[in-house]
């Protein structure tokens, strides 16, 4: 047999060991992608809850089981009333839920509400001595409770007074920069096409450039207002996201995610009463409908449990719900969500 040269057996050794270490290297690149892109979710990745003053026992329990996967609270409780003062609501030592928040390291902005709306609340935006003597009202009580900022939650505002409102947040924001103070800005769901009436006084655009964040409501497609359907359905998502990607910076959109349902009464198949609940009252009212039997399965256009019996239809958007809502934000480039609310909702989703 002949010999093989050793200067073949040399170039084919190399080359085996060069390929080896090339697939080595490889496969190490990919496991460190592999755990960088972990990394990378998992920053990125941001969960917030609003907590209602009427819910304050049960969200501040959540808090205090789950406080670890919420980056930001906003409790439930300054409003602007008919005589422009700032009311306060809640239920709960608001000190004490502070406090709880600061222990768990949850940035806190405090939500503030209207009691008036439409033309009521216009009237309000244009009268400037007001607007200046209400909003240092709220910077004081935001400081006194050592807030790091301020939800701003009005609804309902006509087209009429679109320009007032963007100066009002103008104005805000300056007062809440003055104190170091974030400004959230929470606002309708708009897809560009039939929108609600009462977002038509949201310059989204104009806000976004102007506030810290911006809240999406991504729900209530269907509610008290409507025929029973989905809270969120995925199609309408997709509109409202799309909609408002391109007015809002990225590192600014939040998304709102429903965490309640509702249950619509029919008489000759005509909606006669609507009623909303958190997950915890769900069930239970509609074993108040008065029937033994009813038809349960998850409507695969929006993640929800649908609820048939006679005389009534009901939505729920339990933990499956949220979680599955979620992921399908995460496929848009979402990443920054906002439960409302807290109390009362499926606590399983933080299994998971």
């Amino acid at each position: 047999m002949d010999k093989i040269p050793l200067k073949s057996i040399i170039v084919l050794t190399a080359g085996v060991i060069i390929t080896m270490l090339l697939i080595s290297r490889a496969n190490q690149k990919k496991s460190e992608s592999g755990k960088l892109a972990q990394i990378q979710e998992t920053k990125e990745t941001e969960l917030s809850g609003w907590l209602a003053y009427w819910k304050e026992t049960p969200g501040l329990e959540v808090i205090k089981k789950y406080g670890g996967s919420f980056t930001n609270i906003s409790p439930f409780w300054f409003f602007l009333d008919k005589d422009y003062n700032l009311k306060l609501n809640g239920q709960l030592n608001k000190n004490e839920i502070i406090d709880e928040l600061k222990v768990q390291g949850i940035s806190v902005y405090i939500t503030l509400s209207s009691e008036i709306k439409n033309d009521e609340i216009g009237s309000f935006l244009d009268n400037k001595q007001a607007v200046n003597e209400f909003n240092n009202l709220v910077v004081a009580e935001l400081k006194k409770y050592g807030a790091d900022g301020l939800d701003l939650d009005f609804e309902d505002i006509p087209a009429d007074y679109k320009d007032s409102f963007s100066s009002y947040v103008l104005n805000l924001s300056g007062r809440l920069k003055e104190e170091k103070l974030k400004l959230s800005v929470t606002l309708h769901s708009k897809t560009g096409k039939n929108d609600y009436k009462g977002s038509e006084g949201q310059d989204v655009k104009y806000i976004s450039g102007i506030a810290d964040e911006i809240r999406i409501m991504a729900y209530d497609k269907h509610g008290t207002f409507s025929e029973p359907g989905a809270i969120t359905p995925y199609d309408w998502l997709k509109d409202v996201i799309e909609y408002n990607k391109k007015l809002v910076p990225s590192d600014k959109l939040v998304i709102g995610i429903p965490t309640y349902g509702y249950i619509w009464k029919l008489e000759n198949e005509k909606v006669s009463e609507v009623n909303g609940y958190q997950y915890e009252d769900f069930s239970k009212n509609i074993s108040l409908m008065g029937t033994a039997e009813y038809q349960v399965k998850r409507d695969l256009g929006s993640g929800e449990m649908v609820y048939k019996g006679t005389g009534f239809e009901g939505w729920l958007s339990d933990h499956v719900s949220v979680k599955q809502k979620m992921d399908f934000l995460k496929g848009m480039g979402i990443n920054r969500f906002i439960l409302w609310q807290i109390g009362g909702m499926d606590v399983s989703f933080f299994n998971y």
